[in-house]
């Protein structure tokens, strides 16, 4: 599976979001993205792992996640104009995505993911360890993902866009 290799590849890059070297990292993507152009999205992991981010601050992002997903607003955009921005595959598959609804917010996969977040933000304050934490802020975004697009049309694309980040759940777990 070709994203499979595109997620591979992606998790080799975080060694060097760890060194700070984002000329290695960026390369990685760009080889990344030549299997599965999904990991574009990956480039917000340079960002995560820069950045001091808050159970607070993770806190608030969660609420707001949750709030837009549950209330279906993503629905509401009209997405579909974007269609003329873009290139004729990408149109294909965004049109595909969106015909296919399922518009039922998964109140299963949401108890899920924040049975595991919220210990993980306690662990966050007791064990001060660089690699952990960053685990858990790639896992929070991949759970944002989910949280906002979550019975929504366009759930499916979301979906293989989240699983750069999800994959971190496996990391986050054991600990």
């Amino acid at each position: 599976n070709r994203q499979l290799i595109a997620l591979f590849i992606c998790l080799i890059s975080l060694k060097y979001c760890f060194e700070k070297n984002l000329r290695k990292f960026l390369c990685c993507i760009i080889v990344a993205i030549l299997f599965h152009s999904t990991s574009i999205i990956f480039i917000l992991a340079y960002i995560i792992t820069s950045r001091k981010i808050g159970n607070k601050y993770i806190v608030y992002g969660v609420l707001v996640a949750l709030l837009i997903g549950i209330s279906g607003i993503i629905n509401k955009i009209p997405y579909l104009d974007l269609l003329v921005y873009l290139d004729a595959k990408s149109s294909e598959k965004l049109s595909f995505y969106s015909n296919n609804d399922i518009s039922n917010y998964s109140y299963l996969g949401t108890v899920k993911r924040l049975m595991i977040l919220v210990p993980c933000l306690f662990l966050r304050l007791k064990i001060k360890n660089e690699k952990f934490d960053t685990f858990v802020k790639l896992y929070v975004m991949g759970c944002l993902i989910y949280f906002v697009f979550n019975g929504s049309m366009l759930q499916l694309m979301a979906g293989r866009g989240a699983l750069y980040f999800s994959i971190f759940e496996m990391l986050v777990i054991p600990i």
